[in-house]
């Protein structure tokens, strides 16, 4: 009789123990079934998502000639037509060439003159093309980028990188510029950008600037109009002042001229017979070819001029601005304006490309560069110059502003 109730119980634990497991089968399956229901939409957008098409952009030579530099490639290609790049190639033009081409999301690029930019990314996913990623990067140079609008903004990634700089843009207008090894230059003429120098981000809009100095982005963002003249207050100048600016003097014998800083501006000043030549020059070697204007502002003062005008030669005044440009047709042009108070009566001296000005009493004088004809394309150098036989000048400011 024990032995019949022991059997009866172990029966019993038995079949306890495989409810139990079925149980637990169910559930599981039951768990199993809902998580494969929850995640299955997200593994297959994920897998979709994955399977990304690069696409090729057609490049329009719009003048000269283009080098592209094709992904694994040792050696760079001449282009004087159309062509094409694919993701991971690059495209150089030479100091009068330009290219244009269009993204696959309808953005735009214009390549300026001794430029250098890399298509890093162009890809769209394909059963869903509204999500796309492009990257650029400005290696060297100055571009126009044109991002369009698209219908779903947020499924577009487009970056653009320079060597001290990355951003991420949304739909509007930019400017992207590598100025040397340590400045790069991002500016918003519409839109807005996000910008990062691998430290921190900046946020900039319409009519405004991220230039990094040293590789560092600035605190707040600039204007978008920028001065390309470096240390151009005379009436504070630091004391690496002749790091930025060369004194040059190109008289044809001696004496030589004299450039003295003092509170009120910087002279310059030459007591002597036959032609002097006192310079202060200053390299810009930046490209203005997308600018709406260019405004040269001085505040200069003539003190003391020997020659009448502008002497025998109509260029020699106590006091003048000189700018060496490239222009549109890519010449080298010279453009200069004196400043003179003793007005000729003799035919010799003429006064061509200058003002008469009051004597020394500071005078203030604005052109705007682009106007000229023919128009400036790449700022070379600016120029403070006296000559003449005895001359003194002064110079108190200088700006060259640029949008």
């Amino acid at each position: 009789m024990q032995q019949f109730i022991a059997t009866q119980e172990s029966v019993s634990r038995q079949y306890r123990g495989l409810q139990r497991l079925a149980w637990t089968m169910l559930i599981a399956s039951f768990l199993i079934f809902v998580i494969i229901v929850i995640l299955l939409p997200y593994a297959f957008n994920w897998a979709i998502e994955r399977i990304r098409q690069d696409v090729s952009v057609s490049v329009q030579v719009i003048s000269g000639q283009v080098y592209v530099l094709a992904a694994g490639s040792p050696s760079w290609v001449v282009r004087s037509e159309s062509t094409q790049l694919n993701p991971g190639d690059s495209i150089s033009t030479h100091e009068t060439a330009q290219a244009f081409f269009v993204l696959p999301d309808g953005s735009t690029v214009h390549m300026y003159p001794e430029s250098q930019l890399k298509l890093a990314a162009s890809s769209i996913v394909r059963y869903r093309p509204e999500k796309m990623q492009i990257a650029l990067e400005q290696e060297q140079g100055y571009s126009r980028i044109a991002i369009a609008p698209v219908l779903e903004p947020e499924e577009r990634v487009f970056t653009i990188r320079a060597p001290t700089l990355s951003a991420t843009l949304q739909e509007g207008s930019y400017a992207i510029e590598v100025i040397d090894e340590s400045r790069s230059s991002l500016a918003a003429r519409h839109g807005n950008a996000i910008v990062t120098d691998g430290q921190r981000a900046l946020e900039i809009g319409a009519g405004e600037r991220a230039t990094t100095m040293d590789g560092r982005l600035p605190a707040e963002p600039l204007l978008a109009a920028q001065d390309l003249i470096l240390m151009g207050d005379f009436t504070a100048l630091s004391p690496d002042w002749k790091d930025i600016w060369r004194e040059e003097d190109r008289s044809e014998g001696p004496p030589r001229g004299r450039i003295t800083p003092q509170p009120e501006g910087l002279y310059i000043k030459r007591t002597g017979r036959g032609n002097g030549h006192t310079v202060l020059v200053q390299q810009i070697n930046r490209p203005v070819w997308d600018f709406e204007e260019l405004k040269l502002v001085v505040r200069v003062k003539a003190v003391y001029q020997s020659l009448p005008g502008g002497g025998t030669a109509g260029s020699e005044y106590p006091i003048m601005v000189r700018v060496l440009f490239r222009d549109i047709s890519g010449g080298e042009t010279p453009w200069y304006h004196g400043f003179y108070y003793d007005e000729p009566t003799d035919e010799r001296y003429s006064t061509r490309s200058a003002t008469l000005v009051p004597w020394d009493e500071w005078y203030l004088y604005e052109i705007d560069l682009i106007k000229l004809t023919p128009r400036p394309t790449f700022i070379r150098t600016i120029e403070v110059v006296a000559t003449g036989w005895s001359y003194e000048g002064a110079i108190q400011h200088m700006s060259l502003v640029g949008e």
